[in-house]
């Protein structure tokens, strides 16, 4: 069977850009099950969900962001209240609103063409086709095997600990972590606590070793342990004829790691896309070409928070508190806080 669209991905860029695709036929193939293995920490604003329509699935609502470093501990009043999703719950709420017919299979490559998609369950054409595999690119590396730059991968290691908090809590310490941050987000009756590192050549065993300290500090015992690579990098939104969304595209946002924000914002706009062209309303070229503008309109801000979090990451803990301390002072606040926050128009979570 032809299709309209493929999507290769099944987490929030890939759902994301399939729920504007509701009556098409659109196949959305990821290799494990809708809603399992996250690799996120699943903070996100909370007007993204109610916007969605997926309000159902956020597990606890903070007002509030804490940071310590280890002389000071700083609290920020957000411009607008966060949440931590329960990841399988949004999945599901988010599939359900495209409609699309899901296989479970592994996707190994794109034909040069950009209508075949390669995968461990067969071949499958379509008009369309959208990489959000992930980190991996796996349909852009198939199409440009220098696709992916390993060294702009952070790596970050989490736990799901019993127990229950208020705000959303981050740690610049070298007590637990040098070159990166911890966190860690209550979500109802657990807590998503974890650590990451932005920097090359890092062990495994470096990073679990500073999440139990933070465990051990906060008289928390963990539960089951996930990790990934997290992109810090944008990459090219489109590769031949594919669009690029998500980690895939590198739209995580560097110096924090927020990256479901950024996925979902552009897997709509893709998926809006893909639409036009399957209703031939545009050229393929065409909504390929808007879909690399929208993006790389972005990427002076990318950029900017690239170069901040090469300086950050590294800033002796003195210097840390002291910046904290600056960036605390109300009308400075008032300048970066909320233009973080509002970086991706409203209007694309509802269509308008």
């Amino acid at each position: 069977m032809r299709y309209d669209v493929i999507i290769v991905g099944a987490s929030f860029a890939g759902l994301a850009a399939a729920s504007r695709l509701k009556g098409r036929r659109v196949l959305l193939l990821d290799r494990k099950e809708i809603g399992t293995m996250p690799t996120s920490a699943c903070g996100a604003p909370l007007r993204i969900a109610r916007d969605l329509g997926c309000e159902g699935a956020v597990a606890q609502t903070h007002p509030s962001g804490y940071i310590y470093t280890p002389k000071r501990a700083f609290k920020y009043r957000l411009p607008e209240p966060y949440c931590v999703l329960d990841y399988p719950r949004f999945c599901k709420l988010l599939f359900d609103k495209g409609g699309a017919e899901f296989v479970r299979a592994a996707a190994l490559g794109v034909s040069p063409d950009g209508h075949t998609v390669m995968t461990s369950a067969g071949r499958f054409e379509a008009e369309c086709v959208v990489d959000a595999s992930g980190w991996r690119a796996v349909l852009a590396k198939s199409l440009d095997r220098g696709f992916v730059d390993t060294r702009t991968l952070a790596f970050g290691v989490e736990t799901e600990a019993t127990g229950r908090g208020e705000g959303l809590h981050f740690w610049f310490d070298p007590n637990y972590i040098r070159g990166g941050y911890a966190w860690n987000f209550p979500s109802g009756r657990h807590c998503r606590v974890g650590v990451g590192y932005f920097g090359e050549n890092t062990g495994l065993v470096k990073i679990r070793g500073g999440l139990a300290r933070l465990l051990e500090a906060l008289r928390l015992s963990p539960g089951h342990m996930h990790g990934g690579y997290i992109p810090f990098a944008l990459r090219r939104p489109t590769v031949g004829s594919l669009f690029v969304v998500g980690d895939a595209a590198g739209q995580s946002l560097p110096a924090t790691g927020e990256g479901i924000r950024p996925a979902i914002y552009f897997g709509l706009r893709a998926g809006d896309l893909v639409r036009d062209v399957i209703e031939r309303r545009a050229s393929r070229e065409a909504a390929l070409r808007s879909y690399a503008a929208l993006v790389e309109g972005y990427r002076s801000r990318y950029d900017f928070l690239q170069r901040a979090q090469g300086v950050v990451m590294h800033l002796p803990t003195v210097w840390m508190t002291l910046t904290l301390a600056v960036t605390r002072v109300d009308w400075l606040r008032g300048l970066w806080l909320p233009r973080y926050t509002r970086a991706f128009p409203s209007a694309a979570w509802t269509g308008r």
